[in-house]
């Protein structure tokens, strides 16, 4: 192991030793400057960007929009003047708790309109925080999952000055969505809007999509008809919505058809029945019914004879002496009679909108698709005579298939519905394969010719870069007497003179020396003095 690892140190020493000493410092100081760079970079990217969120006015109200913030797993800071401090990620998300609190966040206040570039006027301002407050809706709506892009308006009309407290605005926001809003996101919007433009409550809020569903409408009155017409419109949707939806995964689960179509047709009953039962219990052990009210009556008459008026004694059973003659008397009595009964009041409200299974219906197509291919066909031996283009021209309608017999009794189950008012239809059609052809496209070509010519051109930059730099030698400075003995040396050798061959001009001035030698050494002292001079 400590060979391996000597071997290695080796190469790196050698690899490193092939740079001279410039190269080396300003690979150094190129490392060292990347370094010091991404550090810097990793520093201020790791600060968070925090915002204000709101400024509270006491520490109880900074203390209770801390913990409503904390318990919703979002961290805050309270500063020095009780703002509510937070991650700039999360102010989205803020301000939809704070607006699900009736609690209005900042950024929307009179301060924003006043501060920064605002005009003088008071029209201009409020036309200013007007536009303001459209713009940051906006973008805060835009950065809500499932929201591409939002336009929201705002009108004041029925306040003297938007600046007066209590004064509720109407907001209009159109959603250009990416994904289903729910229910509890867009009741959540309407609430942020309200809250922070400052009103009461959201009867003025009303929140569309860009296919004009509506989302959120903050009208509460519920005798309006059309409010009352457009909740059981949309109650109705979703449940055929799901149904249908059901339906088709249930079908598709039997794994026999490729896909499904479900239409149903949902009877609603929307009348408000309110019943009343009242139950009576008979005593126990009684033998006869039960008893509400129950009468007696008796009557008796009688007569009697009278004595003779005045002092003659009368009989023992004569009545009292009024005249003379015969009396009569009768008596009559009634009773009645109410008796408590033991019994129970059971109070039933059916819903206003239910959904009456007997009376709904289901269509269903089903559809199985067959792939096949050209080679499948001439291995099976199906095409025979005719050819494969011939063969889908004449496979190419739907063909009608049977159900399975307990398919319908399957989804009646599943729904509620009878089976006799479910009508299933399935067909069966050919999806055929295409030949491949090995055809390269263009563009590809293009994409790899470049992807080359830009592997070529870093392989270049770093085998320059890593090429190491050949250093010349100086060579000495020669002195005059070794550049002429060098000289010498390299000189080829001079043929040797014939000195038998002599030219007619070299034996004319032989002979005029030879004729001539005062002359001769006149001219070469003239030379000579010329020379020296």
């Amino acid at each position: 192991m400590p060979d391996i690892v000597k071997k290695y140190l080796e190469k790196i020493k050698e690899f490193w030793n092939k740079y001279n000493k410039k190269q080396k410092t300003i690979f150094i100081s190129s490392v060292l400057v990347a370094i010091i760079a991404l550090v810097i970079l990793g520093i201020v990217l790791a600060q968070p960007q925090t915002v204000v969120v709101r400024y509270c006015s006491t520490a109880s109200e900074a203390t209770e929009v801390r913990e409503l913030l904390t318990s919703n797993n979002i961290s805050c800071t309270v500063g020095s003047d009780f703002e509510i401090i937070i991650d700039k990620n999360d102010e989205v998300e803020a301000q939809l708790v704070l607006g699900s609190n009736n609690i209005s966040s900042s950024g929307y206040s009179l301060s924003d309109a006043l501060s920064g570039g605002f005009s003088q006027t008071q029209d201009d301002k409020e036309k200013l925080y007007k536009d303001y407050l459209e713009k940051k809706f906006a973008d805060q709506l835009s950065k809500i999952d499932g929201i591409k892009s939002a336009q929201v308006s705002i009108d004041f009309k029925n306040a003297t000055s938007i600046f007066q407290e209590n004064q509720d605005a109407y907001i209009n926001a159109v959603l250009v969505t990416t994904k289903t809003i729910d229910e509890a996101t867009a009741e959540a919007i309407g609430l942020l809007l309200a809250n922070n433009v400052g009103n009461s409550n959201t009867n003025n809020v009303v929140v569309l999509d860009d296919k004009g569903q509506l989302l959120y409408s903050g009208i509460t009155d519920a005798t309006s008809a059309s409010s009352s017409l457009s909740v059981q419109y949309k109650y109705q949707k979703q449940v055929q919505t799901n149904m249908e939806a059901g339906v088709k995964k249930l079908a598709l689960a039997t794994q026999n058809y490729s896909d499904a179509e479900v239409m149903a047709n949902l009877k609603f009953n929307a009348d408000v029945v309110n019943q009343i039962v009242q139950e009576y219990t008979v005593p126990t052990g009684s033998e006869e019914g039960l008893k509400s009210t129950s009468y007696e009556v008796d009557s008796t008459n009688g007569t009697g004879s009278g004595g003779v008026a005045g002092t003659e004694s009368n009989d023992d059973d004569t009545g009292y002496e009024l005249t003379n003659g015969t009396t009569t008397s009768g008596e009559y009595s009634l009773r009645q009679y109410d008796w408590l009964q033991n019994s129970t009041y059971t109070d039933t409200k059916k819903a206003a909108l239910s959904l009456e299974l007997d009376q709904s219906s289901l269509a269903i197509i089903l559809t199985r698709y067959e792939v096949v291919s050209e080679a499948d066909l001439t291995a099976q031996g199906l095409l025979g005579d005719m050819t494969y283009e011939e063969y889908k021209l004449a496979n190419s309608a739907p063909v009608s298939i049977d159900v399975e017999d307990d398919l319908a009794q399957l989804i009646a189950n599943g729904t509620g519905i009878a089976a006799g008012n479910i009508a299933i239809s399935a067909n069966m059609k050919y999806v055929f394969l295409e030949t491949e052809k090995s055809s390269t496209p263009v563009s590809f070509i293009i994409q790899i010719v470049l992807a080359v010519l830009i592997v070529a051109l870093l392989v270049f930059v770093v085998f320059r870069s890593a090429r190491p730099v050949t250093v010349e030698e100086t060579e000495p400075e020669l002195s005059v007497e070794d550049m002429l003995a060098s000289t010498r040396e390299k000189q080829a050798p001079l043929e040797d003179i014939d000195l038998q061959d002599k030219s007619e001009a070299r034996k004319a001035i032989e002979k005029f020396v030879q004729e001539n030698p005062e002359a001769v050494a006149m001219l070469l002292r003239n030379w000579l003095n010329e020379g020296w001079d």
